[in-house]
C-alpha cells in the first residue's frame, strides 16, 4: 500500500464472514510496536485504519486470524511519501563585512527534495559562481561577505509530491561601534561593596530598522480603532498602531463580538481575519440584524499584543434571508410517511425576526403539479398518506418578517420504504463438483432501494447451520466452494438495512458519565453485526461526532468526561450485512431534570413554619413558590418569594398566632403538594356579637345626640331673645342726631348707651316680623325730626305733632323761648321710649 503523507488508509482482511466460527484478529508491526503508529482498528478489528497517515507509520504491518480450526496470517506494506516541507524556518540576518555566512536549508521530503540556490531570484549556477561561494548539499557558504553581498538568498527544495521556496533576507552592514553610555559618570560607594559599571554600545549586528535601540518585546495594542463609511452592510475598521518595541509589526489579528439581535445571551469573542502589518484599515461585510463590536490586536516576531479597546456597539437592519438551508434529504423510515429535514441556519444568518422555513413538496412524476407548501419553525416536517417508496421533489426556502430567501433548488427524495413484496423468481443452481453456481431473476416489486441480494444454503436435513451469503445489486448468479453439496436446498431474497432499536434509555452513574441502554430493533432485516453510538453537546453543528462502534451483542455503552451542565443528543443505529438502519434519537443529561421537594418536613412556631427537604442528589437546581391561605373569612392565597430547591430549608415568616392555613407547591399548573397545618398560640378572640347587641355603645350615642338637641335649643332662644332691640337702634340714630351737639355730660350719657349697643351685634334680626313692624312706625308718626325736651325728672315736654325749629348748630345765648336752655347735666331715662308699647 503506498500513500502520501496525510492521507486516509485502511487495511482489511475480505472474507472473514464465510468463516465459521467468526475468527478472532490480531495485528501486529512486524519492524516496529503497533502502539507508536497512529493506526486504529475497526470493525471488530477486521480494518486497520490510518485516519492521516505519516511517516512514521511507514513499513510492514501482519494480521493474523485464528478461530477453533487454525489460523492464518496476511502481510501488508505500507510506504508513506510526503511532498517537502521545512523542518526550520530561516528569519532575516545581519552580518558585519569580512564574516562567514552559513545558509542551512532544513527540509525534508520522500523521495529526498533536490535544493536549488537562487539570490534574487537569479539560481546559482557553476560558471558564475563566486569563488567565495560554496554548496555543500544543502548548505550555502559565504566567505567574507560584504556590502554588495547584501541580497534575498531563495532555498528551493522539489520532489515528485511538489516544491516549496523560502526567502532569507541578508544584510551586510559597515558601520564601526560605538560606545552608547555617557562619558564622566561617577560612581560612589562604599569600601568593601560591589559596584557594577555599565558600558552600553552597539555594532552592525545590533542595528535594527527605524534608528531606534533598545531591547525589543511584543507590540503595544492599537488605538482609535472606529468604524467608519458605516452603510446599512458594511463600514470600515481603522486603528493607529501602537509601539512595535523593535520588533517590527508582522500582522494584525481583527476580532469581533457578533450577536444576532434576536439572542439575548452574551457573544464571544471570535477572530474575524488577519491583515497585514503595513494596512491600517479593513473594509468589513456585515451580517443583516446583528449586533457588533470590533478590536485589533498586533504581532510581531515576539508575539501578540493585547487586544485593543472595542469600538462602539454597532447594529444592523433587518433583511430578507440572503441563504436558504442546506442538506434538504429525505429521511422516510416508515412507509405512507415523508420526512423532510435539512440542516438548521445559523441564528446570524436569520436577518430578521419571525424566522422560519418554508417546505415544498409534490410527486416527482407530476411535473405539472402543484407545489404543497407549509411552514415550519425547525426540521423535520412530516407528511403523511404519500404511499410507500414514492419519489417526491422537495425543497426548503428561508423566510423572515422582511421577505423569502432565494428561490431554492428542488431536490428528490422518497416517502418511507417497506418490506420487499415478493422474492426473486427463476431461482436455480447447478453443481460441479465441489462448486454450487445459483441463479435468479430480477426483483420486482422492491418497494425501496435494492441494496442487494442474499443466498442462504441449507443442507437436505436442514440443518440450522445455513451458510448466508451477500451479493451486490449487479450479479444475479453466484458461485461458491463447499464440502458437502451432494443435495442442498437454497434461497434467494431481496434484504434491506434493519430498523431502527426498539428503545434507549440512560443511566447516569456519576456527574460527568452516563450509560446508554438499548433493546434490537423490531425489524433486523438479516444478522445485526453492530451498532454505532454517537453523541452531540447540545445543538452545535460544527462539533465533530464521535461514533464508537458496538459488539452485536452488547445493549450498552459508557460515556465518560461529560459535562455536567449541558444537555446532549444521543443516537444509536443497528448495522447489518446490508447496511446501517436509521437512528434512535434521544436527548439528556447527567444531571435529572430538577423539581419541587415532595418529601419536606414542616415544624410550626407561633407566627412562621419551618420548612426542611432532602434535594435530589444530581438534579439541577428548580426554583419554585410556596403557596399559602390562611383558612379564615377574608383569606386570600399568597405566596413566598423564589426558593431554590437545592438549599434544603425554608422559613415561612409573617403568619398569625394559632391559625390553620394550607399550603401547597404548584409544578406545571398541578398541585406537586399540598398541606393543612396550625400555628402555635392561642384562638384570636373576636367579638362575643354583633353591634346591635352592644347596650353600653347604644346608650353612650344616645346621651350625645340628646346632649347636642340641648345646645340647638340654647342657641335658638338666644336668638329669639335678641330680636326686640332692633327698634333701640333706629330710635338712638334719631337722638344721637339732635343731641350730638349737647353738653360733654350728656355725651357721656350717650357714649354709656352707645357702647351698650355695641355689645350687641348689628347683624342680628328679630325672629318675629311683628317686632320689625312695630320698629319702623315707633317715631315715624312724629314727622321727619323729632324734637324731644325732658323735665328734671326725665318726662317728655313739647307736643308729638308739627315740627319745632331747631336752633342752628353751634348757637349760644340766654335762654329764651327761641333759645331753650340746654337740658340738665344728667342722663335721662330711656326706658319709657325703648319700652313704649307700639
Amino acid at each position: 500500500v503506498m500513500a502520501l503523507s496525510s492521507e486516509q488508509v485502511i487495511s482489511f482482511l475480505p472474507g472473514l464472514r464465510l468463516c465459521r466460527p467468526t475468527p478472532r484478529v490480531e495485528w501486529q508491526k512486524t519492524d516496529g510496536d503497533l502502539k507508536t503508529t497512529s493506526a486504529s482498528l475497526d470493525s471488530f478489528d477486521r480494518w486497520l485504519y490510518f485516519n492521516s497517515i505519516t511517516e512514521d507509520d511507514d513499513g510492514e504491518y501482519r494480521c493474523r486470524a485464528h478461530n477453533d480450526h487454525g489460523n492464518a496470517t496476511h502481510s501488508f506494506t505500507v510506504t508513506v511519501e510526503a511532498a517537502p516541507y521545512w523542518v526550520k524556518k530561516f528569519s532575516d540576518m545581519m552580518y558585519a563585512p569580512g564574516e562567514t555566512v552559513r545558509l542551512d536549508c532544513l527540509v525534508k521530503g520522500n523521495p529526498e527534495p533536490t535544493i536549488t540556490w537562487r539570490i534574487n531570484g537569479e539560481p546559482l549556477t557553476g560558471g558564475t559562481q563566486d569563488p567565495r561561494r560554496s554548496v555543500a548539499g544543502s548548505t550555502l557558504i559565504l566567505r567574507d561577505v560584504v556590502v554588495s553581498d547584501t541580497a534575498i538568498y531563495q532555498c528551493e527544495a522539489t520532489n515528485v509530491h511538489g516544491s516549496i521556496l523560502q526567502n532569507i533576507n541578508l544584510f551586510v552592514v559597515e558601520l564601526p561601534p560605538q560606545i552608547l553610555s555617557s562619558d564622566g559618570i561617577v560612581y560612589k560607594v562604599f569600601e568593601g561593596e560591589q559596584v557594577n559599571m555599565d558600558c552600553e554600545s552597539f555594532d552592525a549586528c545590533e542595528l535594527l530598522t527605524g534608528a531606534t535601540f533598545g531591547p525589543a518585546a511584543p507590540p503595544d495594542p492599537p488605538t482609535s480603532v472606529s468604524l467608519s463609511s458605516i452603510e446599512d452592510y458594511s463600514a470600515t475598521l481603522s486603528w493607529i498602531p501602537g509601539s512595535s518595541h523593535n520588533s517590527p509589526i508582522t500582522e494584525f489579528i481583527v476580532e469581533a463580538e457578533e450577536k444576532p439581535q434576536t439572542d439575548s445571551g452574551a457573544a464571544a469573542w471570535t477572530e474575524w481575519t488577519t491583515i497585514p502589518g503595513d494596512f491600517r484599515l479593513f473594509q468589513l461585510s456585515l451580517q443583516p440584524f446583528c449586533w457588533y463590536r470590533f478590536r485589533v490586536a498586533a504581532v510581531n516576531e515576539l508575539g501578540q499584543s493585547k487586544a485593543s479597546e472595542p469600538t462602539k456597539l454597532h447594529s444592523t437592519p433587518a433583511a430578507a434571508p440572503r441563504s436558504n438551508p442546506t442538506n434538504v434529504r429525505s429521511n422516510s423510515t416508515e412507509p405512507g410517511v415523508l420526512l423532510i429535514t435539512w440542516d438548521e441556519m445559523e441564528k446570524r444568518l436569520h436577518n430578521g425576526q419571525d424566522f422560519q422555513y418554508r417546505v415544498y413538496w409534490r410527486e416527482a412524476d407530476s411535473r405539472n403539479a402543484e407545489w404543497n407548501w407549509a411552514y415550519a419553525k425547525s426540521p423535520p416536517f412530516t407528511v403523511n398518506d404519500t404511499g410507500t417508496f414514492t419519489p417526491f421533489e422537495i425543497k426548503v426556502q428561508a423566510v423572515n418578517a422582511i421577505d423569502s430567501g432565494p428561490a431554492p433548488e428542488a431536490k428528490t427524495g422518497h416517502s418511507g420504504e417497506d418490506k420487499p413484496e415478493e422474492p426473486p423468481t427463476g431461482v436455480a443452481f447447478s453443481v460441479m463438483n465441489s462448486t454450487v453456481r445459483v441463479t435468479w431473476n430480477e426483483a420486482q416489486n422492491v418497494r425501496g432501494h435494492l441494496l442487494g441480494y442474499r443466498v442462504r444454503l441449507l443442507t437436505a436435513n436442514y440443518s440450522r447451520s445455513s451458510l448466508s451469503y451477500r451479493i451486490n445489486t449487479e450479479k444475479f448468479g453466484f458461485s461458491r466452494l463447499t464440502s458437502d453439496c451432494s443435495a442442498l436446498l437454497l434461497g434467494a431474497f431481496v434484504f434491506t438495512a434493519p430498523g431502527p432499536p426498539a428503545s434507549l434509555t440512560f443511566e447516569s452513574p456519576t456527574e460527568t458519565s452516563l450509560i446508554l441502554h438499548w433493546s434490537p430493533p423490531h425489524e433486523v432485516n438479516g444478522e445485526l453485526q453492530s451498532y454505532k453510538v454517537q453523541y452531540q453537546q447540545g445543538n452545535s453543528s460544527q462539533m465533530e461526532i464521535p461514533i464508537f462502534n458496538v459488539f452485536f451483542n452488547v445493549n450498552q455503552f459508557e460515556l465518560m468526561n461529560l459535562d455536567p451542565s449541558s444537555y446532549y443528543l444521543f443516537k444509536v443505529i443497528a448495522c447489518t450485512a446490508a447496511g446501517c438502519g436509521p437512528p434512535i434519537t434521544r436527548r439528556g443529561a447527567t444531571l435529572m431534570e430538577g423539581a419541587p421537594p415532595t418529601n419536606i418536613t414542616v415544624v410550626s412556631s407561633v407566627t412562621s413554619f419551618n420548612l426542611s427537604w432532602v434535594p435530589e442528589d444530581r438534579h439541577r437546581n428548580h426554583g419554585f413558590h410556596i403557596h399559602y391561605l390562611r383558612k379564615s373569612a377574608g383569606g386570600q392565597w399568597e405566596k413566598s418569594e423564589l426558593i431554590n430547591s437545592t438549599q434544603g430549608f425554608y422559613s415561612l415568616t409573617g403568619l398569625q398566632p394559632g391559625t390553620e392555613y394550607s399550603l401547597r407547591i404548584l409544578h406545571d399548573n398541578n398541585t406537586h403538594w399540598q398541606e393543612m397545618l396550625r400555628t402555635v398560640g392561642p384562638v384570636p378572640s373576636e367579638m362575643p356579637g354583633r353591634f346591635a347587641t352592644q347596650g353600653w355603645l347604644i346608650g353612650l350615642i344616645s346621651a350625645i345626640v340628646l346632649l347636642i338637641l340641648i345646645l340647638l335649643i340654647l342657641c335658638l332662644i338666644k336668638r329669639s331673645r335678641g330680636g326686640k332691640y332692633a327698634v333701640k337702634d333706629k330710635e338712638k340714630k334719631e337722638i344721637d342726631f339732635d343731641l350730638q351737639n349737647k353738653d360733654e355730660t350728656f355725651g357721656e350719657y350717650r357714649s354709656l348707651e352707645s357702647d351698650g349697643d355695641e355689645k350687641r351685634s348689628d347683624s342680628q334680626q328679630s325672629l318675629c316680623d311683628d317686632s320689625k313692624l312695630g320698629s319702623e312706625d315707633s317715631l315715624a308718626e312724629y314727622g321727619d325730626s323729632v324734637d324731644i325736651q325732658f323735665n328734671e325728672d326725665g318726662s317728655f315736654i313739647g307736643q308729638y305733632s308739627g315740627r319745632s325749629a331747631a336752633a342752628p348748630h353751634g348757637s349760644s345765648g340766654p335762654a329764651s323761648p327761641l333759645n331753650p336752655a340746654p337740658p340738665p347735666p344728667f342722663a335721662p331715662s330711656m326706658s319709657g321710649i325703648l319700652n313704649r308699647p307700639s
